[in-house]
């Protein structure tokens, strides 16, 4: 386009803004700006940059450029390569309401190496970190200055009144088809709905055609109620036999269904298919949505710090055998559909097929307070056949795994500390959990100050057909739920050491909170100003607390922590609240605590 008249620029760049974003969560992804005034303009909550870029022609004489301009809500900002051009280019500026977060070290690049004429202010600068969302574990060091400490990782315990929900009625038992005997989510899902005080579970009732319910007051004992006119617990039917589904309550529910459904269901004459559906109350479900293709192995997720359906999709490979695809959209029923534009995701957490004889089989996540935590199952050789042959279970276990809520894509699975498995098979003849262990949609539910995780397990039958049959085969007989304790926070802890935290800063409450076990040794907590200036401190000796309130602090102020952790002595997170102590974080399957999915 050219100019009006000489001198003039041309009047596409007059006032110029190249992206403009005034929704929330939206993620630009690879975003290249060039030559307007404004490259970036982001307004609103829960926006994200990843690897955007900006270039300034000067050509076009633009004398006043800003980068990136935010005049409220919340920013990430991760891996940008934004090129000065010009003497007054401006990297950010933003309202004294926005909150700007650079992730990592994005890249201002000057003119020239001798440009010495850059004012401080426009340079990207470490912002402190904002833990207003729930509590921070140890998980990495990602808030961590220095970290001299140790870090170890543990496993929940098998309790000892496994398993909870085993075969009982008529058609848990296989019905009058004769069918395997099971009770148990195999995924399903487990949560605690706060809004009606009960423990819910949809689970698989003897391989039959269609979703059951049970719940509960504590967790322990289960009510199977009469829905179907028959006296059945179903709460719907589907064409054929219920395979791996997956239930899952929904932290936000926009569309006003709180109860997300996943099936896969193995129809008449191998026509298998999954579909989806939606429920207010998690008892009476709207009709199907068909699905784009999956595997039998497919289950659901929801990441409420970015607000989308995440389809777990199983996949395959020669190397590694069984992975993981992902898929994900803001809208459930689009995403189900759009299943074909899933991309590779999760290979086994160790090796892979053809490295160590692994396989990634499933994959269920959860937010718990301020990541999101997630447990794969992991089988191990050999194949399928040889376990019908025995008549046995499988041989899988559960991983821990986690993420960050800003990048799902990528999850770590540490070793444990002591080794083995998060939650092993016992592979002992007789054991409700000798094989085929499997996690639920929930993943865990906050308890006090423990946290349970429910789990599946199969007994098999060495004395049913010797074959794959889901409905008659022995390696898939006499499935059952049982559950497993951890304490409150206690994927890994921190001890016989020192760690300091980077800058951070909180807006919501007005004091600190920690969870220690101090009962042997100490913990030793400071708070500092970013000048160095102590502004708080407590000492833990002689007690054990899932939440310690250490001491007042300024919010909207930055600081930074020092603990020192002695003598036998764990640290597993902390946080900032009021003085009831509640961190605003998730809550994984929920909490009796709670009426909603998180610490409110």
């Amino acid at each position: 386009m050219k100019p009006p008249k000489p001198g003039d620029l041309p009047e596409m760049l007059k006032n110029s803004v190249c992206f403009r974003i005034d929704s929330c969560g939206e993620i630009l992804r690879d975003c290249y700006a060039d030559t307007g005034a404004i490259g970036f303009w982001m307004n609103g909550w829960e926006n994200r940059m990843f690897g955007c870029s900006y270039f300034n022609n000067t050509g076009f004489n633009l004398k006043d450029v800003t980068v990136i301009r935010q005049d409220r809500g919340t920013l990430w900002v991760s891996g940008g390569l934004f090129n000065r051009q010009t003497p007054d280019t401006r990297l950010y500026v933003g309202s004294p309401v926005a909150k700007v977060h650079w992730l990592d070290d994005s890249i201002m690049r000057y003119r020239s190496a001798n440009d010495k004429t850059v004012p401080d202010m426009i340079k990207p600068t470490v912002m402190p970190v904002n833990i207003d969302v729930g509590r921070q574990l140890f998980l990495n060091d990602s808030l961590l200055a220095m970290n001299k400490a140790k870090r170890k990782w543990h496993k929940p315990v098998k309790d000892s009144r496994s398993p909870v929900l085993k075969p009982e009625t008529a058609l848990e038992k296989g019905g009058k088809n004769g069918w395997n005997p099971v009770a148990a989510p195999f995924v399903g899902g487990v949560w605690y709905d706060g809004a009606e005080g009960l423990f819910k579970c949809w689970y698989n009732a003897g391989w039959a055609n269609g979703q059951a319910y049970a719940y509960s007051k504590d967790g322990i004992v289960w009510t199977r109620p009469a829905i179907q006119p028959d006296g059945g617990n179903l709460v719907y039917c589907c064409n054929g036999t219920r395979d791996q589904g997956s239930v899952v309550m929904d932290a936000d529910a926009l569309d006003g269904y709180p109860f997300k459904s996943f099936m896969y269901v193995c129809g008449a004459s191998r026509k298998n298919y999954s579909e989806v559906r939606k429920s207010k109350n998690g008892i009476d479900w709207t009709a199907p949505v068909r699905t784009a293709g999956t595997g039998d192995a497919t289950s659901i997720f929801y990441n409420p710090f970015k607000r989308q359906w995440c389809f777990s999709v199983r996949s395959w490979n020669k190397t590694d055998g069984r992975t993981r695809h992902l898929a994900y959209d803001s809208n459930f029923e689009t995403g189900a559909r759009h299943l074909p534009q899933k991309a590779p995701w999760l290979k086994d957490a160790v090796g892979g097929l053809s490295k160590d004889g692994e396989e990634l089989y499933n994959m269920d996540a959860v937010a718990y307070e301020s990541v999101m935590i997630g447990l794969c199952q992991v089988m191990k050789q050999p194949q399928n056949d040889e376990w019908a042959k025995k008549g046995e279970p499988k041989s899988t276990s559960l991983r821990f795994g986690f993420s960050t809520p800003e990048n799902i894509w990528t999850w770590k699975f540490p070793k444990m500390s002591d080794g083995g498995e998060f939650i092993a098979e016992t592979r002992r003849s007789g054991d409700w959990d000798m094989g085929y262990v499997r996690s639920n949609s929930g993943v865990c539910i906050v308890m006090d100050d423990e946290i349970r995780f429910y789990y599946t397990g199969f007994a098999g039958d060495r004395s049913r057909e010797r074959s794959q049959s889901v409905h008659r085969g022995g390696m898939y007989a006499n499935g059952s739920m049982g559950l497993a304790t951890l304490r409150r926070d206690g994927f890994c802890s921190l001890s016989d050491g020192t760690v300091e935290t980077k800058p951070l800063v909180f807006t919501k409450g007005d004091r600190l909170w920690i969870n220690a076990d101090a009962k042997s040794g100490s913990v030793e907590v400071t708070a500092e100003d970013l000048s160095g200036k102590r502004i708080g401190t407590c000492l833990l000796k002689g007690e054990d607390s899932t939440r310690r309130q250490a001491f007042k602090l300024p919010s909207h102020t930055p600081f930074k922590l020092k603990f020192s952790v002695r003598d036998g002595a764990k640290l597993y997170a902390f946080w900032s609240s009021d003085a009831s102590g509640k961190s605003g974080g998730y809550l994984g399957g929920g909490s009796p605590s709670s009426k909603t999915l998180r610490d409110e």
